[in-house]
């Protein structure tokens, strides 16, 4: 269900709060060197589309219909396909192809069946894994990020911080030596609390 095509109606003066919060993610995004990759991006220029056409846009709005899912058969192979490769750059547009949708109908269904947006779920499955090659072997940091996919270990702290309320060498120690350190460390969140602030208020 691609976006339809629209024209926009010629707007002075206009204060939008979701416009300018989606536009400051992207500049900020872009000015950081796009940590969050490809997929992060996308799902906000998908989001920025959407908006805007929905809010802008002059012309008969597109008739509601009742939420989507996506099938078990296009669920499993869109998940298989991610876990098998989230040492790599996921691209909305690869995830949609595999089920043969449109990105803009696809982060719709993804996010309808799992309740998470693609980004989410990508970033929620990353920091999982690297909760687990923490907890089970001395890795160095800048090789847990690569191997699951961040763009540097800066980038794979941070989102890590979010997600569990603690930095990866911390969870290391904890995991190690619960009794000395205290209790027990909380578990990698599936859905990192910032992105997901972040992506519910872009709707990608």
């Amino acid at each position: 269900m691609p976006l339809m095509a629209t024209r926009l109606r010629p707007q002075l003066r206009i204060r939008d709060a979701q416009l300018a919060s989606l536009m400051r993610l992207m500049e900020t995004e872009a000015r950081a060197g796009c940590p969050a990759g490809s997929l992060y991006a996308q799902s906000l220029s998908i989001a920025l589309a959407t908006y805007v056409d929905g809010r802008y846009a002059h012309g008969s709005p597109a008739p509601k219909r009742q939420p989507s899912r996506l099938s078990r058969r296009q669920l499993s192979i869109v998940l298989k396909y991610i876990r098998a490769n989230l040492g790599s750059a996921i691209s909305l547009a690869t995830l949609a192809a595999l089920v043969r949708l449109s990105p803009h109908h696809f982060s719709l269904l993804f996010r309808n069946t799992v309740g998470a947006t693609p980004h989410q779920y990508v970033l929620g499955e990353r920091v999982g894994e690297a909760a687990r090659l923490l907890a089970g072997g001395s890795t160095p940091l800048a090789e847990i990020a690569q191997h699951v996919g961040f763009a540097n270990q800066s980038h794979f702290t941070d989102v890590f911080r979010r997600a569990t309320g603690i930095t990866p060498g911390r969870y290391r120690e904890l995991r190690r030596f619960p009794s000395l350190l205290g209790p027990e460390p909380p578990s990698a969140s599936a859905t990192p609390p910032d992105q997901a602030r972040r992506s519910r208020g872009a709707r990608g």
